[in-house]
């Protein structure tokens, strides 16, 4: 049956995020109850740049969130959507969201947010809304009138756990790949840190009494060396420029950001390591075709072997690395940064081997990952619009 969402949603079931004037910057604080921005539902992160008082959140309460509102982003990049979690922090929204509190006697939360997450869902958005410089959510009144598709709430459930079957399988994979890469890291620690790396009998070297050597970077084992990184890869970076990225785009395009977006085309097919070279440094690991921005280093081993110990060397020694950045308003480094860094070096193929193993198995579940995304993907507008018929499939 077709509804208009006003018709979907609670009596006061449209928020939109206060106005500037309400919420001032000299209110805002590093620690509190927080506010939610346009990146909580662009990103469906949970991490806080701003908070406030007690105080305040009483006086601003018909702007906070509660469990199973739908969150959209209004400007900029406009119509992306989360949904509050039970879990979630109580907080309120800023001014660059709108609330969405459905009623639930017509339409699941959950579905409506698959339906704004679909194609057609999102198009309805983005097609009502307007600005030359900076695009805005379309008024009230036109999100509105939005006319929306709803089957009943047996079929609607069935969406929903089809789907959500999906999303947690991927977020189960990423928590299995965060134990991985803190594996690597506890290894990398213990054995090119600490120096407690299998002696020939299979114990900690430094505490079984191994030998070490004077080096520029200090004390190192015996028949250990120091060498620089542009020894194990080219320092390669990105061509494209940070807004060629493309929704309808095939392949992964990095940039300094900490997310991925789409790109329509690529200039990499390899196994790489993609170090951000300017804002908040991070590093990432990806396997395949993508593209990259023109301040994002790929580094690409001449040793396939030894990418995971590459990995975690730089992943561990980032904040060395990086610290020699230049740049007073834009923090930024340069290829020489990453060049000339120094460490210390022992080839032993069975350590290599312990990182590669692992690194594998954490591309394979990123591979998993893509599947399961690109199916959730496929089949999300099809169940959405009907083209698949649930009834006669047990969930």
């Amino acid at each position: 049956m077709e509804y208009k969402l006003k018709e979907l949603l609670q009596e006061k079931g449209y928020i939109r995020g206060p106005f500037g004037s309400s919420l001032k910057r000299k209110e805002l604080k590093t620690s509190g109850i927080p506010v939610y921005e346009q990146q909580h539902a662009i990103y469906g992160t949970r991490d806080f740049r701003y908070y406030i008082d007690n105080q305040k959140y009483q006086e601003m309460k018909r702007f906070a969130i509660q469990p199973k509102d739908l969150i959209i982003s209004c400007s900029g990049t406009i119509g992306k959507v989360g949904i509050i979690s039970q879990e979630d922090k109580k907080g309120i929204i800023s001014q660059a969201l709108l609330i969405l509190r459905v009623n639930d006697k017509i339409v699941l939360p959950e579905y409506l947010y698959y339906f704004f997450k679909s194609k057609d869902g999102y198009n309805s958005i983005i097609s009502r809304s307007m600005g030359s410089v900076q695009v805005n959510i379309a008024k009230r009144e036109v999100i509105e009138n939005i006319k929306i598709n709803i089957p009943t709430l047996e079929q609607q459930r069935k969406v929903i756990t089809f789907l959500s079957n999906i999303d947690r399988k991927i977020e189960l994979n990423n928590q299995m790949n965060e134990n991985l890469y803190d594996i690597t890291k506890q290894l990398y620690k213990r054995w090119f840190v600490d120096f407690e790396f299998p002696n020939e009998n299979g114990e900690p070297y430094k505490s079984e009494g191994g030998k070490f050597i004077d080096s520029e970077l200090g004390k190192i084992p015996e028949r250990w060396e120091v060498k620089e990184l542009k020894e194990f890869f080219p320092v390669i970076t990105g061509k494209k420029d940070a807004n060629a990225s493309d929704d309808k785009g095939k392949y992964p395009f990095f940039t300094c950001s900490q997310k991925i977006s789409k790109i329509s085309t690529y200039s990499f097919d390899d196994s790489a390591i993609l170090l951000a070279g300017n804002g908040d440094f991070n590093v990432k690991f990806y396997r395949g075709k993508f593209d990259a921005y023109q301040r994002t280093y790929v580094l690409i081993p001449i040793d396939k072997r030894k990418l995971g110990f590459l990995y975690q060397t730089i992943k561990y020694n980032l904040k060395e690395i990086t610290s020699g950045f230049r740049g007073s308003v834009i923090k930024f480094i340069t290829k020489g940064n990453i060049e000339n860094y120094k460490i210390p070096y022992f080839t032993n193929d069975a350590l290599f081997y312990k990182f590669q193993v692992i690194m594998e198995k954490i591309e394979s579940i990123s591979k998993q990952n893509e599947i399961l995304t690109e199916l959730g993907d496929t089949l999300l507008p099809k169940l959405i619009n009907g083209a698949i018929n649930l009834d006669k499939i047990e969930i």
